[in-house]
C-alpha cells in the first residue's frame, strides 16, 4: 500500500489496520494545463520507498528516503493549513505571508501545531517546525495562499480542535470573519 494525500497522519491508516504502508509527503503539484511544480524533495518512507523514489525520479522529481515520516507529514499539513487559513485573512502568496505577515503565520501555525501534535499523538518542536515552514514558503515564494479548499480546511481544523478539547481562538476568529 502506498499512501499520498494532503492532511495525512498515521492515525488515519492505523484506524484502517493498514500496517507498514509506504507513505509520501508530496511536495510537488500538477494542475491542469501546467507542468509539474516541485517545491522541495518529497520524503518517502516504508517498504516500497525505493520503488516510489525511482518512479518519481523518472518524472524528474527529487525524493528523500527516511525511516519515520510523521514529522514530515506534520510539516506538509502545517504548510497547507497555514497557507490556506492565513490566506483567507490576507491573501497573496506564501512569500508575502512569510515576509509581511509573520505574526499571523506564527499565531495560526501555533494553533495548527497543537492540533497536529494531538492528532499524531506526539509532541512537536514548534520553533523548528515554523522555521522549516519558512524554508518551504521561501522555496516557492510565489505560490498562492488561499485555495478553493481553504474554508473546508479551516472548518475541519476547528472540528479536530473541538473533538480534542483544544482552544484555537485565532482559527475561530478567522472562521467568523471569512466563512459564511
Amino acid at each position: 500500500v502506498c499512501l499520498l494525500q494532503n492532511e495525512l497522519l498515521p492515525y488515519q491508516w492505523e484506524s484502517h489496520a493498514i500496517a507498514d504502508p509506504t507513505v509520501v509527503a508530496v511536495w510537488f503539484e500538477k494542475k491542469r494545463n501546467t507542468g509539474i511544480t516541485e517545491i522541495i524533495p518529497s520524503p518517502v518512507a516504508g517498504p516500497r520507498a525505493g520503488l516510489v523514489a525511482e518512479a518519481l525520479g523518472g518524472l524528474g522529481l527529487r525524493t528523500q528516503s527516511i525511516d519515520d515520516i510523521t514529522d514530515d507529514l506534520i510539516l506538509k499539513n502545517l504548510y497547507i493549513l497555514v497557507a490556506n487559513i492565513a490566506g483567507l485573512e490576507v491573501g497573496g502568496t506564501v512569500g508575502e505571508l512569510w515576509s509581511n505577515h509573520r505574526a499571523l503565520v506564527d499565531t495560526v501555525a501555533g494553533e495548527i501545531l497543537q492540533i497536529q501534535s494531538a492528532l499524531a499523538e506526539r509532541p512537536t518542536d514548534d520553533a523548528d517546525m515554523i522555521e522549516a515552514l519558512g524554508e518551504v514558503f521561501l522555496a516557492d515564494p510565489g505560490h498562492g495562499t488561499k485555495g478553493r479548499s481553504a474554508p473546508h480546511r479551516l472548518r475541519r481544523a476547528i472540528d479536530h480542535a473541538d473533538r480534542l478539547g483544544l482552544r484555537v481562538p485565532d482559527l475561530r476568529r478567522i472562521a467568523a470573519a471569512h466563512i459564511p
